[in-house]
This record gives structure tokens, C-alpha cells and sequence, in this order.
């Protein structure tokens, strides 16, 4: 919610209206912001895959495999 509250300017009371707000900013298809709004969705990301992993990583779990470099 404060990501969205810095890219918007504005604050929100719940997530539904920070999601609700993000969605205007995609929608506005303004270039100027891709960079921003890429990090904020990465945070996300982040924050909920550590939520879903938990504290205790293991190799059995997706989250925690290792992907061989796909670029040289």
C-alpha cells in the first residue's frame, strides 16, 4: 500500500484500494512509470513468495530450486 501511496501520491486504508489504484496507473499506459511500477510489483512478488516459503527453505520446495543461468 505505501508503494502504491508514493507512485499515487495519495494513501489507501486497504489493499483492495492500493490494487484498485495500481490498476489506474497500468491502465494510464504512461512509459514514464513502467520502471517504478515494475519494482513496486517486484517487492510484491518477493514479499509474497517469502510468505509462501516460509522460514525454513528446503530443496524440495520450487521457491528454493536453483535455475542454471539462462543468459552468457
Amino acid at each position: 500500500m505505501a508503494d502504491i501511496g508514493r507512485v499515487t501520491e495519495e494513501g489507501y486504508e486497504s489493499l483492495a484500494a492500493a490494487d484498485e489504484a495500481s490498476c489506474k496507473v497500468i491502465a494510464a499506459n504512461d512509459p514514464g512509470r513502467d520502471e517504478e511500477m515494475v519494482q513496486i510489483f517486484h517487492r510484491r512478488i518477493l514479499r509474497l513468495s517469502m510468505i509462501i516459503a516460509g522460514t525454513d527453505p528446503n530443496h524440495e520446495n520450487l521457491l528454493f530450486y536453483k535455475l542454471d543461468p539462462t543468459l552468457s
